[in-house]
């Protein structure tokens, strides 16, 4: 029976090339407010994949943005200097009736992560048979 070796370095190589497509293709599919979430998207190591951005209190919201948020929980912050006025661009007691109205309603998902490791898997694994 023949003998199969695979050679580390090269599977190395491999993956890092995968994982930054995926990085890539996240970042391209993230919905854009302020440019954060796509900044948030690196390749950690070496082919680790993370999406990891956080409002200004240093919260990080990126699997609230891919997962969505389900209603009832907690208020998300809601103060004059949080990242929710800063997005809605609004001050004061219009920023805690949005805060309130988010957690009574939930946000529906915008799925950017698992998309893009599905398109690049798909991409250069669909030859790929295992029996």
């Amino acid at each position: 029976m023949a003998k199969v070796t695979i050679n580390q370095a090269e599977l190395d190589k491999f993956f890092n090339k995968i994982a930054n497509e995926i990085a890539e293709e996240a970042r391209r599919l993230a919905p854009i407010d302020q440019g954060d979430l796509q900044r948030g998207i690196n390749v950690v190591g070496s082919n680790k994949v993370v999406a990891n951005a956080t409002d200004a209190s240093g919260n990080s919201y990126s699997a609230s943005v891919e997962l969505g948020r389900a209603p009832g929980g907690k208020t998300p912050p809601g103060g004059p200097d949080s990242r929710l006025a800063i997005w809605a661009g609004t001050p004061g007691r219009a920023v805690w009736q949005l805060a309130k109205a988010i957690a009574a309603r939930g946000i529906l998902p915008k799925p950017f992560f698992f998309p893009a490791v599905k398109t690049i898997a798909e991409r250069h694994f669909r030859n790929v048979r295992v029996r």
